[in-house]
């Protein structure tokens, strides 16, 4: 077994009572795999209130350095949960091919998903993100968010409220003659 030098940096950031509309949790994260491939793990989570809710919106983007000149490969999942729940789910899969020529070649990759998903007025907002990293120097920075919130996808036809305004404006004139 090989042994292998780690170097991680993580950053959290949570907007747990945002816009009435939303609630959401954002994270950045860096590792760097010094010798054998390596798995990692990061938990973000922080408690909102605000909804109910009903649509769960999850996204990454992430920069892969082949650091040993010899390709490399990142797999893994990011997840979004409520309350422990699972909402959103990415499979992450990013390499950087070997050309016999490329040092230090990169790559970035990025997904996002929407889902509808019921969420209570009030719980704890979780992202997940685990991956395994090559090794031999290979790094990888990326940026991940969790959002819930109420999407509206009844729109009001012209037609109705056009009919109503006529309405209204028939009522007050009919007010206004018999005052």
């Amino acid at each position: 077994m090989k042994f292998s030098r780690l170097s991680i940096a993580a950053a959290f950031l949570a907007c747990a009572t945002g816009p009435a509309s939303a609630a959401i949790i954002n994270a950045a994260l860096a590792a760097t795999d010094f010798g054998a491939p390596s798995a990692f793990a990061f938990s973000f989570s922080t408690p909102y209130v605000g909804g109910p809710y009903n649509t769960s919106i999850l996204q990454y983007e992430l920069t892969l350095t082949d650091g040993g000149r010899d390709g490399a490969t990142l797999t893994g999942t990011v997840e979004g949960l409520v309350d422990g729940n699972l909402a959103s789910t990415l499979t992450l899969n990013c390499s950087v091919p070997f050309d016999g020529v490329t040092q230090n070649g990169f790559k970035v990759c990025s997904g996002s998903i929407s889902n509808p998903f019921a969420a209570p007025a009030a719980g704890m907002l979780q992202l997940d993100i685990q991956f395994q990293l090559s090794g031999d120097g290979d790094s990888v920075s990326m940026a991940a968010s969790h959002e819930i919130k109420n999407v509206d996808s009844t729109v009001p036809e012209p037609s109705a409220v056009i009919l109503g305004a006529t309405g209204l404006g028939l009522l007050a004139l009919l007010r206004r003659r018999r005052g």
